[in-house]
């Protein structure tokens, strides 16, 4: 998502209480900007405490899943496997 695309995001949202479930990010982003409640049902289904992109984009976040490592590990990953 671009940052461009994430602001849009945070805009619309503004209003929502928080922390929420995905369902009811998705549900005020349908009755604010129905294209935006399209971008958030891509969203992995848990609760949300904030809707703010990270303040350094390219930053691994300290809550990312370890199952999720940066892009350069994951790219180290799969030329180790291809050797």
């Amino acid at each position: 998502m671009s940052m461009q695309t994430a602001a849009l995001v945070q805009v619309v949202l503004e209003g929502v209480a928080l922390p929420a479930t995905k369902t009811r990010l998705v549900d005020y982003a349908r009755r604010e900007d129905p294209d935006v409640a399209r971008l958030l049902e891509a969203l992995p289904d848990r609760e949300y405490r904030s809707v703010r992109p990270h303040p350094e984009p390219g930053a691994v976040r300290h809550d990312a899943p370890p199952d999720n490592p940066p892009q350069w590990e994951q790219l180290e990953r799969q030329q180790e496997k291809l050797g």
